[in-house]
């Protein structure tokens, strides 16, 4: 099947064309320390350096983006590639992937230097125009067909990556498929692309639902010109779109292009089996690729780090990113948490995002992120080692005591209260050969590995196989996920009023209610402050 699809993508579309980065802001000076290499604007705040090259040996070499005329070190310092803000290493003609700070655009900056802090001194630069286009999505025309077929605008994301909002489509077909191709209107000579769980089987019924779709190997949308969904069997359109090249010239990149791509073998852990929350990872290098999966309400986040103690499974004084997807914008995040102490945060104290403790403590960066079927999907990088003060390291030898919770989202969008956490203690060793632990899809064969990183299969138990020399799993189909009863709060007695004889009222607050409590139940939080005289 992998090779048929391979064979119809060369068929079709020959050889693939020249390597795409983005906007291409030119190539870097070579001043000093054999700098060199070729600089792309990704996106509004991704720059990627192609075949980037330094020899190690300046004393303090940093990435550098600034606003003034002239390059100085009073520009604004990046974090490398794996998130670390330690002077360069070595490059030996490799590819760079940079994230400038939040709430700075290519927009704002004048030029990308790499910078020696210690003797002031520019190894190498490229200036950034001040008319430049970034790249940027782009929005095409909508669905719309028989069997129900519409959507919203599809907006094309990167090179690769498809999103249909509010998708629809009675599933009453025999063989509708997602498909493209060449030209502006489907044919029998286009191809299927898998739909957003990664299947190439006949569509089933969707009400309104916000899609991602992933086009497949090393096809982008400048190969083709239109997207439809396409009765296979019976070479019939439903309903397409044209992919016009005038609106997609200028999209980003997908990761995959930039060498940021998903493991074929990855590691896996089930966290907490009623919420379907996964753990996924691979190392690379110097740092970690993690993937946080849960099906998730609005407005709540999911956490994963490193215990607080070294032993046990410890909140307090853990390491943890907190990701969520926002279900109106799509849009994804993770942050960087030191917990404090098991309360939300309150100044400097409580469980508090790192930059509020300290400037430019985010060891983090967002991959990517996407909502699935009702499955937040989040996906970020961080290096091996620590930072800063507020991170620990992760390591590659031994086992790891690990915390995980969910949540609600506070009106800061800051973790509150978790309504479900690590009980007892769990250990992950993070550098193991790679082990798929988790569910699998239904039509996943029983032994086969997940290619990439698959969507999240609805929930299932898992199940030992005996005889193993270490603990093994096969999936077992459930039902999904019983819905989560409604909460019933605390029964609260009216209050007598009774005026004193000296007019004086006091207050007294009790305990917050926990699960049953008003925050519980509302997300809602409330600041009461009570004096006065009742005359």
């Amino acid at each position: 099947m992998r090779f048929a699809a391979a064979l119809a993508l060369l068929c079709l579309f020959g050889t693939a064309q020249a390597q795409y980065f983005g906007k291409d802001l030119g190539a870097l000076s070579e001043l000093h320390h054999g700098v060199r290499g070729r600089v792309f604007a990704v996106d509004s705040r991704t720059l990627y350096i192609k075949d980037f090259t330094y020899d190690g040996e300046g004393p303090a070499a940093y990435f550098y983006v600034g606003t003034s005329k002239s390059i100085s070190g009073s520009g604004t310092r990046l974090r490398d590639e794996r998130g670390a803000s330690a002077p360069l290493r070595r490059y030996r003609g490799e590819p760079v992937t940079l994230t400038l700070p939040e709430g700075t655009s290519l927009k704002d900056v004048k030029w990308f230097s790499v910078w020696c802090d210690e003797f002031s001194v520019n190894f190498g630069d490229v200036r950034i125009p001040r008319d430049l286009e970034y790249p940027r999505p782009a929005k095409v025309g909508a669905l719309s067909g028989v069997h129900g077929v519409s959507s919203d605008n599809i907006v094309v994301v990167d090179a690769q990556t498809l999103l249909i909002p509010n998708f629809s489509y009675d599933g009453e077909a025999p063989d509708a498929k997602f498909w493209v191709g060449r030209g502006d209107k489907p044919s029998p000579q286009g191809i299927r692309i898998p739909d957003e769980n990664g299947k190439e089987t006949p569509l089933r019924r969707y009400d309104r639902k916000t899609i991602v779709l992933t086009l497949p190997g090393e096809l982008t949308v400048f190969d083709i010109g239109y997207f439809s969904v396409w009765c296979e069997a019976f070479t019939v359109n439903f309903g397409h779109v044209a992919l016009p090249s005038t609106k997609l010239s200028n999209v980003p990149p997908s990761l995959k292009m930039l060498g940021v791509s998903p493991q074929s073998k990855l590691n896996c852990e089930v966290l907490y089996e009623d919420m379907a929350f996964e753990v996924r990872w691979a190392v690379a290098g110097d740092s970690i690729v993690l993937q946080l999966v849960a099906k998730l309400e609005d407005g709540e986040y999911m956490s994963f780090g490193l215990s607080g103690d070294a032993t046990t499974s410890q909140m307090v004084g853990g390491d943890v990113a907190v990701a969520w997807v926002d279900k109106t914008s799509l849009k994804g995040y993770a942050h960087d948490y030191y917990l404090d102490a098991k309360s939300q945060c309150a100044g400097v104290r409580g469980s508090c995002p790192d930059e509020r403790l300290g400037a430019k403590t985010n060891s983090l960066r967002l991959l990517n992120a996407a909502l699935v079927n009702g499955y937040s999907i989040v996906t970020y990088q961080r290096g091996l080692r620590a930072a800063d003060q507020l991170d620990r390291a992760i390591y590659t030898n031994v086992s790891q005591p690990i915390i995980w919770a969910t949540g609600p989202l506070n009106s800061r969008n800051e973790v509150s209260y978790h309504s479900h956490f690590l009980k007892g203690d769990k250990s992950i060793e993070f550098g193991r050969p790679p082990v798929w632990n988790c569910p699998m899809p239904e039509t996943e064969e029983e032994g086969k590995e997940p290619a990439g990183v698959p969507p999240p299969p609805p929930p299932r138990k898992q199940e030992v196989v005996e005889d193993s020399p270490k603990p093994a799993y096969k999936p077992n189909p459930v039902p999904p996920p019983k819905p989560v009863p409604a909460v019933e709060p605390w029964e609260i007695p009216p209050i007598q009023c009774h005026e004193p004889a000296d007019g004086v009222f006091y207050a007294q607050m009790g305990p917050t209610g926990g699960k049953q409590g008003y925050s519980a139940i509302t997300g809602e939080f409330w600041e009461i402050r009570v004096s006065g005289n009742l005359r």
